[in-house]
């Protein structure tokens, strides 16, 4: 069974690191943040779009472009997926759950937040190689800083106001 799992995985991430989900550069945009991964090489540089419409606000796009392992590029994938059209403490709920299952050392998170990452669950293997876990978390620290500064920025002039 956990070789089922295991293969199951590895398909998930090989096939968001052909598919790319967000990949491309948005404009515009209300944050951005390039981030590299000094041992590998791996980088990115990543914006984001929120919409402050009806209530907190959400993540309305993703796009980023970045060159990498096919492990950063699938998380990125997969990140785009899971956190576009959250709430910004949805968002940062995901991303601490994230670097958990990162630091969990290849084990399973509790059952609520391991079904709250949905696809990112794929990368628990990914935990059990220390050199790995920065490729992974490549894209989430990206989009950690991108927005801080989305949300720290001078609201900008919208054309429709």
């Amino acid at each position: 069974m956990a070789d089922a799992m295991e293969q199951l995985y590895q398909q998930v991430i090989l096939d968001h690191s052909r598919e790319r989900h967000g990949a491309g550069e948005i404009d515009p945009f209300d944050g951005e943040s390039f981030q590299v991964n000094p041992t590998c090489g791996d980088e990115v540089r990543l914006r984001v779009r929120l919409d402050h419409a009806d209530g907190p606000p959400r993540i309305a796009e993703i796009g980023w472009v970045g060159q990498g392992c096919s492990i950063s590029q699938a998380s990125l994938s997969v990140l785009n997926d899971l956190v576009t059209g959250q709430d910004i403490s949805t968002v940062d709920r995901l991303n601490e759950t994230f670097r958990e299952l990162m630091h969990n050392r290849g084990h399973d998170l509790e059952d609520a937040k391991q079904e709250s990452l949905e696809d990112a669950a794929a990368f628990v293997g990914v935990a059990r190689y220390p050199a790995r876990i920065k490729c992974a978390l490549l894209g989430w620290m990206a989009l950690r800083d991108a927005l801080a500064h989305a949300l720290t920025a001078e609201p900008s002039k919208k054309e429709d106001s």
